[in-house]
């Protein structure tokens, strides 16, 4: 996720989030706050990147209010999702990222096979077969 621009400063058209109101920053410092409050009160668990002042990421993919993107590490655009409000739709994007990482369309989430895996298993069946253990 990018922090963009806020979309609505308390010295603009004024929209609280979780009752609070903030003035359009003026330093990137000032933009890293805002940000930090609003992805801890939106309860947001994905890293968030915060747009320079010059809204550089904000302009180049004509991102305000809000826009959906998925961007893979090649760069390219997988998805592209409308304008904010109206056109914001997660479920429209989640479809997307599950056809691109190849995901079943169920909502399944497949377990990640980190190599691990496999050496903690088997790690705790020779455990067990050494305290006498039966495997079958």
């Amino acid at each position: 996720m990018v922090y963009i621009k806020e979309a609505h400063p308390e010295d603009g058209w004024a929209i609280p989030v979780k009752g609070k109101l903030y003035k359009d920053p003026t330093t990137f410092l000032e933009r890293q706050e805002i940000a930090e409050t609003c992805t801890k009160d939106l309860d947001i668990r994905i890293p968030t990147l915060i747009d320079e002042l010059d809204d550089g990421v904000a302009d180049a993919y004509d991102a305000m209010p809000d826009r959906l993107y998925i961007v893979g590490a090649d760069g390219a655009v997988a998805f592209r999702g409308e304008r904010g409000p109206f056109g914001f739709k997660p479920g429209l994007m989640e479809t997307r990222l599950r056809e691109v990482l190849e995901l079943p369309a169920d909502g399944r989430v497949l377990p990640v096979d980190d190599g691990k895996t496999r050496k903690r298993r088997r790690g705790r069946n020779r455990k067990t077969r050494k305290r006498g253990g039966d495997d079958s």
